[in-house]
C-alpha cells in the first residue's frame, strides 16, 4: 500500500527529495494531497524481485515557477518534469540491470554446461534485452554467442526425442539419422553425456555408425597413447579398431591401422636400439674406468719399490780405470 508523500510532512519522501534536489518553497496544502493510485506518477519494477520504485506527486514537482506562481498543470505535462522523471527511472533501471547482467550471463553458461538448453535460452534472452537497453556491446555479443549454443542444444534435444519416438516403432534406419544428427551437434557443444546416449541408441539400432564411431575414438586414443610412449595400450586400442574396420570391409581404415601398428613397432625398435646403445656405452665406460684404475695402481706400485743397486760385471779386483 502506498504511503502518503505529501509536501511538507517531515520524514516523508517529499521532504527527503526536497532536501536532496533543493526544491524549496510552498506549504502543505491538504486539498492537494493525493492518496492511493493517484499518488504514483511513474513506477519501475525489478524483474522477478517484486520490488517497486515509485515517484509520487511530491515536492519534487510542487515547487513554484520562476515567476513565483504555483504549477498550474499536471506535473508530468511540464517538459522539464517529465525529463527529470525519465532520467531518474533510466538511471535506476540501467544501474540495477547492469549489476544483474554478469550474474545472468554466468547462470546461462552453467545451464548450457549442464545441458539445460531451454532454461539457458530464457536467461540469455533476458541478458540480450538488457544489454541492448544499456548498449553494452561486449555483453550483447557474448549473449548472442551463447544463445546460438542454446538454440543448437534445443535442436539436438528435439532430434534426439524424434529419434527415440521413431525407434519405438522399430524404424531403425530413420531413427539412426536423427541420432547421428543429434550426436554431431552434441559433440560441437561438448556434451559428453548426450554423445554417449546417442552412441548407445545407435548401437541399439544395430547401425554400423555406432561401431565406426567407437572405432574412430579407439584410433584417436591410440594416437594419443603413441605420443605418450604407451605403446602396449596403444597397440590394444588400434588392434580393436582394426577388427571393427575389417568386419565392415573398410580397407582404407584397415590400412591406416596397419600403418599405426607398424609405427609402434618401429618406435619400439628404436627405443630398444637406444637402450642397447646406452647399455654398451655404460659397459665401455666401466671398462675404461677399470683400465685407468689398474694403470694408476701399476704406476704407483712401480714408484713405491726401492731403487735397485747397480752390480758391476767385473770382479772386485778389476782395476777401476778399466771399468766402463
Amino acid at each position: 500500500m502506498a504511503r502518503p508523500l505529501a509536501w511538507g510532512n517531515e520524514g516523508t519522501y517529499g521532504d527527503i527529495l526536497s532536501e536532496i534536489y533543493g526544491f524549496g518553497g510552498g506549504t502543505y496544502e491538504p486539498l492537494k494531497e493525493k492518496k492511493g493510485e493517484d499518488l504514483v506518477l511513474m513506477a519501475y519494477t525489478e524483474s522477478g524481485k517484486g520490488r517497486i520504485i515509485a515517484i509520487g506527486d511530491t515536492s519534487l514537482f510542487r515547487g513554484r515557477t520562476a515567476a513565483g506562481s504555483l504549477w498550474e498543470k499536471d506535473p508530468l505535462e511540464y517538459f522539464d518534469h517529465k525529463r527529470l522523471a525519465y532520467n531518474i527511472f533510466d538511471w535506476l533501471s540501467v544501474k540495477t540491470k547492469m549489476g544483474k547482467m554478469s550474474e545472468l550471463l554466468d547462470e546461462g553458461r552453467v545451464l548450457l554446461e549442464n545441458g539445460n538448453y531451454s532454461e539457458a535460452q530464457k536467461v540469455l534472452e533476458e541478458v540480450k534485452q538488457i544489454s541492448q537497453r544499456t548498449r553494452d556491446s561486449l555483453t550483447m555479443r557474448q549473449a548472442f554467442e551463447l544463445l546460438i549454443k542454446a538454440e543448437n542444444g534445443l535442436k539436438a534435444d528435439n532430434l534426439l526425442e524424434e529419434g527415440k519416438n521413431t525407434l519405438e516403432v522399430l524404424n531403425c534406419d530413420e531413427a539412426s539419422i536423427y541420432f547421428i544428427d543429434a550426436l554431431t551437434i552434441y559433440e560441437g557443444l561438448g556434451n559428453t553425456e548426450k554423445v554417449n546416449e546417442c552412441v548407445t541408441l545407435l548401437s541399439e539400432c544395430g547401425d554400423k555408425s555406432a561401431y565406426l564411431y567407437n572405432a574412430s575414438v579407439l584410433v584417436e586414443d591410440g594416437r594419443q597413447l603413441i605420443d605418450e610412449g604407451k605403446y602396449r595400450e596403444a597397440t590394444q586400442k588400434i588392434t580393436e579398431a582394426r577388427s571393427i574396420y575389417e568386419e565392415f570391409q573398410l580397407g582404407e581404415r584397415v590400412t591406416e591401422c596397419d600403418g599405426l601398428l607398424e609405427k609402434i613397432k618401429r618406435l619400439q625398435g628404436e627405443e630398444k636400439t637406444e637402450e642397447t646403445a646406452q647399455r654398451n656405452r655404460k659397459i665401455l665406460a666401466g671398462l675404461l674406468l677399470i683400465t685407468m684404475v689398474m694403470i694408476i695402481i701399476l704406476i704407483l706400485w712401480r714408484r713405491s719399490r726401492p731403487p735397485k743397486e747397480y752390480e758391476s760385471p767385473h770382479p772386485p779386483c778389476y782395476p777401476r780405470q778399466y771399468r766402463p
